[in-house]
């Protein structure tokens, strides 16, 4: 492949492999690639840099090596046609937007993941089946705002605090199974989820905060454990 001085491939390479010895993909390294249409992440890179492969919007095959620890926020950002992927056991962070508006359809995360970043699947609007392990103890506000077609969601057990508008805007979404040691929901987790009916909280739940549920026109019926401190304009 040609390169641009500023380490950006030229547009119109469909297919890119990248040797081995290449320890390192950085920063904006295939921006906007936008013919580009299968990629390698090889062996012996650790990590996916900030916005590494933004904006490839024909991208359909992409293969992440078992080194690969972390994904860079916006790593896949914009890549609307990267329907599936598997992401590897090696991958501890998921970071910040590191998948929004992707064609992504179903995603496992692995179990060893730890963090999901804000808005890391935001605008996914295909998503209609995602796996969280209970290996993660950290999901960013607005992680998965907009996957209109998301069906149900298991929250893992080390989750304490759903994050602000987390699952706004997941219309379809009509089944929630929240973990044990939950204390909080925040602003506007489940806006806009007009598909939820009934649901069930936790007993270690003690604060749902304002507009948490607004615009859930579905709902019928709320159980609240009895040791809840904190219920705001819902």
């Amino acid at each position: 492949d040609t390169y641009r001085p500023a380490n950006q491939l030229v547009v119109g390479c469909k297919t890119t492999v990248i040797p081995n010895s290449v320890t390192e993909i950085s920063n904006y390294a295939f921006v906007r690639c936008e013919t580009l249409e299968n990629i390698t992440i090889p062996e012996g890179v650790t990590r996916v840099a900030e916005m590494a492969i933004t904006g490839c919007d024909q991208l359909q095959r992409l293969t992440i090596n078992d080194d690969v620890t972390s994904i860079g926020e916006s790593a896949f950002l914009y890549c609307s046609e990267l329907k599936t992927i598997v992401i590897p056991d090696s991958i501890v962070c998921i970071d910040s937007r590191a998948f929004e508006y992707t064609g992504l359809i179903s995603v496992n995360i692995p179990k060893n993941v730890q963090s999901i970043g804000n808005s890391a699947f935001l605008g996914c609007s295909e998503l209609n089946n995602i796996s969280i392990p209970n290996s993660v103890t950290e999901i960013g506000a607005m992680a998965f705002l907009g996957c209109s077609s998301l069906t149900s969601i298991t929250i893992p057990e080390g989750i304490t605090s759903i994050g602000k508008y987390t699952f706004s805007e997941c219309r379809q979404l009509s089944s929630i199974t929240f973990p044990n040691n939950l204390k909080t929901i925040e602003e506007g987790a489940f806006e806009y989820c007009q598909n939820l009916k009934r649901l069930n909280f936790p007993n270690s739940l003690t604060e749902i905060k304002t507009k948490a549920f607004q615009y859930c026109s579905g709902l019928t019926e709320l159980n609240f454990p009895e040791g809840i401190l904190e219920i705001g304009e819902l």
